[in-house]
């Protein structure tokens, strides 16, 4: 991939100091962080070479903000809530934006060094602020996707010259994810092991000519055998092949039917606000307590964890959006699902070294969309990763199927 002819290319250096911006935070709680200001820059001075689909996807973030807006009003919720909410997409598709800039304006160093230099501020902010869980068990929390993916950016980086063995970094993807599996990183351990099966096969794959007609039935076949590998994972996990207390929360998680959900008790609690309230939610902050009864039931939360800690059936960037604000509010976080799934097979025209952190950056997002809150660690590995996704997806609706037109 290079840059365009009449594009000024961005240096590596300033791609990889750019990145680590997002070490240093600028508002209380680290919300927002030195990058956003250096994203807020770029956005403004090069907005024109930002991809249509981009741009579509700030109109469907707009569009989703209204209906917050409207359920906030209907539901009482009040304007501060609103605004609690609204920042972290309004942050993210900014971010978004920036590094989709930097992505185009650079050359394959840059956007390698772009990665290490994220990856590296996102694992160097897990201390900003303070987290507990962090200070108490830092071998499981920061064995995450931000390290896994800064060493193989790292090693696509000093590689750059010669030709990155796919089959070394599959290795390294299968090892990392045994080591996440023993520390209890379960989720960030399936993600890297899936990554490195896709990542053996995907360079192989040549994509159909009409994928776009055939994609949803392709991505409900690899939903059904991602869903299968969680039910191998159960399967195994009890009969002790990853330790006791795999065993003991593989066992409780997968009594409520699926260990997805089991593992996430807040996300069934979701089911029933979405359920009882699809089109406006049920509020934010200011939903009934029998929700929180139903997640005292679900989970092995104390009363007081339950009813004291703030946000706490908020762990969901989709479900949870929807619970509290109805399906069209979720319908920005919907979008960046959809566009992450949709691009994973069309990744086998990109450079190996740069498929190899692409890859597991895409798969994260999925599940951190899917699992997670939009907390700021997560929010910057969503943003450069779909800031990939709609980079490739737009050179793809072009019609440039090889590495050496993938750019403008």
């Amino acid at each position: 991939m290079t840059t365009g002819m009449n594009d000024r290319a961005i240096s590596p250096i300033l791609c990889f100091l750019a990145g680590l911006t997002v070490l240093l935070p600028v508002a209380p709680q680290a919300r927002v962080t030195l990058f956003d200001l250096v994203a807020t820059g770029l956005v403004a001075g090069y907005w024109l070479s930002i991809s249509k689909p981009v741009r579509n996807t700030g109109i469907v973030l707009l569009v989703s903000l209204a209906a917050m807006l409207l359920s906030a009003r209907v539901n009482g919720s009040g304007m501060v809530a609103f605004l609690g909410r609204a920042y972290s997409p309004i942050l993210l598709m900014l971010e978004i934006g920036a590094y989709a800039i930097l992505i185009r304006r650079t050359s394959d160093t840059g956007r390698m060094a772009l990665v290490v230099g994220t990856m590296l501020g996102i694992c160097c902010h897990y201390f900003y602020p303070n987290d507990e869980r962090v200070l108490t068990d830092p071998i499981k929390f920061l064995l995450g996707i931000p390290l896994g993916v800064g060493v193989i950016a790292t090693y696509s980086l000093i590689w750059r010259h010669h030709t990155a063995s796919i089959g070394f970094v599959v290795l390294l993807m299968i090892g990392y994810a045994l080591i996440c599996f023993l520390v209890g990183s379960r989720s960030v351990g399936g993600v890297y092991f899936v990554s490195a099966l896709l990542l053996a096969v995907i360079g192989r794959v040549r994509v159909p000519t009409h994928y776009a007609k055939f994609a949803p039935l392709m991505l409900a076949i690899a939903g059904l055998l991602g869903y299968g590998f969680t039910e191998l994972y159960t399967f195994l996990a009890i009969q002790g092949f990853f330790g006791s207390r795999a065993a003991g929360i593989a066992a409780f998680q997968s009594s409520f039917g699926s260990i997805l959900l089991g593992g996430r008790p807040e996300i069934i609690v979701n089911f029933s606000g979405i359920r009882d309230a699809p089109l406006l939610g049920v509020g934010i902050g200011n939903y009934p307590s029998i929700y929180l009864y139903e997640m005292l039931n679900l989970s092995v939360y104390s009363s007081d964890d339950v009813f004291d800690i703030q946000n706490i059936l908020y762990h969901s960037s989709l479900f949870a959006t929807a619970f509290e604000s109805g399906i069209v509010a979720a319908l920005f976080w919907a979008v960046l699902l959809y566009r992450a799934v949709f691009v994973v097979p069309l990744m086998s025209i990109l450079p190996a070294g740069i498929r190899a952190f692409v890859l597991p950056l895409t798969l994260i997002s999925v599940w951190n969309i899917l699992y997670s809150p939009p907390i700021p660690y997560n929010r910057f590995v969503i943003g450069i990763s779909l800031a990939f996704v709609f980079y490739l997806y737009s050179q793809w609706k072009q019609g440039r199927t090889s590495p050496t037109h993938l750019a403008t």
